[in-house]
């Protein structure tokens, strides 16, 4: 086989070699990446035997959108907020594999990895396949990851089909973070810190209305204990206040990704839950005990909880906000079926209104 070398002014030459099962290295915000279509066994095939790389060990996806990802992964309130925090960037995340997945590659696979490069070109690359990509560095397995397209011929000559000429960004792979499960692990230390990606998940926003100031306060106190980061949006003192001015910007917070997740107060926690649910990809919760603290979570992935100040005591609102963050969403399929009809309703709502 003989390696072409492209510039990246030669994209389509670069989409041919790919629709036509071929295997293609360029440069990526890290290092030198070899990627080929998912659909191609042959491809794939193709790719492992250059990289002379175990055919049982599963390559990442290379996707340019959340959506690419929704179409092959089972994700979680607290897994949007990782992509929305931290993709696209120097981070492979890891996360459950969509149980309806119709592909013949991930057939035995229970996880699946993605990789959302920062590179223009490579997105418009996959906006030209229209497809997400499978992508592994482009080396012999074992041997250093390729910062040039000079590393890349001089390894994978004759073995892949072209080079896209280059030098990647930092020449450092991406990190590595299984997010499969409720704790996060990390599989391969990158640019990117661990400590700041938990550190990052583990962000709050309070809000609360005078019916439930000591509360949020007593809250606030305890999560910062536990090293929750907390932004709070008020309001400060007893002093009479309408609870949409508070609990509307933090309900907004957690809808864009800038926390993880909400804890909201008024006084009977009606009001608040009900300004919370109607934030987009909101899940506002109102409880007002232990038990259901944790089955929210289990049950329905909650994203923000609310309570009632003058319901519930400081130290049963302490006790359920942690058991209400402490517990995992259970992955089962009939809830996940449940909350992708809520997210259908919400959808369909959105569609009227415009």
């Amino acid at each position: 086989m003989e390696t072409r070398i492209l510039s990246q002014n030669q994209l389509n030459e670069v989409v041919h070699d790919l629709n036509c099962d071929g295997v293609v290295a360029f440069p990526t915000d890290t290092v030198y990446g070899l990627a080929v279509r998912v659909v191609s066994k042959q491809a794939i095939l193709k790719l492992t035997q250059a990289k002379n790389r175990p055919q049982d060990k599963p390559y990442p996806l290379l996707v340019s959108s959340i959506q690419q990802i929704e179409a092959f992964a089972q994700l979680t309130h607290r897994d949007r907020q990782l992509i929305h925090q931290w993709m696209p960037g120097s981070v492979t995340f890891v996360f459950r594999k969509n149980p309806g997945l119709d592909n013949d590659y991930f057939a035995e696979s229970t996880t699946i990895a993605f990789r959302m490069p920062t590179d223009l070109w490579i997105k418009t690359l996959l906006d030209e396949i229209k497809e997400p990509l499978l992508l592994t560095s482009a080396n012999i397995s074992g041997e250093p990851a390729a910062v040039s397209s000079d590393e890349v011929i001089a390894s994978l000559s004759g073995k892949i089909d072209c080079v896209v000429s280059g030098i990647a960004g930092c020449g450092i792979p991406s990190t590595i973070i299984d997010a499969s499960r409720f704790d996060l692990q990390l599989i391969r230390k990158g640019t990117i810190d661990m400590k700041d990606i938990e550190a990052k998940s583990k962000t709050v926003a309070l809000a609360c209305d005078h019916g439930a100031y000591p509360h949020k306060e007593a809250i606030k106190v305890r999560l910062t204990e536990l090293g929750y980061t907390i932004e709070d949006f008020g309001t400060f003192d007893n002093a009479s206040v309408d609870y949409p001015d508070t609990v509307y910007p933090a309900a907004k917070s957690v809808s864009e990704g800038k926390n993880t997740w909400g804890i909201v107060m008024c006084g009977t926690g009606i009001g608040a839950s009900i300004t919370a649910n109607k934030v987009t990809g909101i899940r506002c919760a109102l409880v007002f005990d232990k038990e259901t603290a944790h089955i929210t979570r289990e049950h329905n992935d909650s994203n923000v909880l609310a309570m009632g100040g003058r319901l519930v005591d400081e130290k049963t609102a302490v006790e359920i906000a942690e058991i209400w963050l402490n517990s995992p969403f259970s992955n089962d399929e009939r809830h996940i079926r449940r909350i992708s009809k809520l997210t259908d309703v919400e959808n369909k709502e959105k569609t009227h209104e415009r």
